[in-house]
């Protein structure tokens, strides 16, 4: 189980709130917007390398 993981079951919690702890003053909610601009970046990086490849087999 990583740090994370166990934060956030020590954190656990019956209401929405239990995502907006803070861990080292960062809550998960931005942690989360972090990850998933992260992903979108890897996914642009990876059709523009999918285009170079397309370009380079025409050429």
């Amino acid at each position: 189980m990583t740090k994370i993981s166990e934060i956030a079951w020590s954190q656990k919690s019956d209401n929405s709130d239990a995502l907006v702890f803070s861990f080292h003053g960062t809550t998960m909610i931005e942690i989360s917007q972090h990850l998933t601009q992260l992903c979108d970046n890897a996914l642009i990086a990876e059709e523009h390398r999918l285009e170079a490849n397309q370009k380079e087999i025409l050429c």
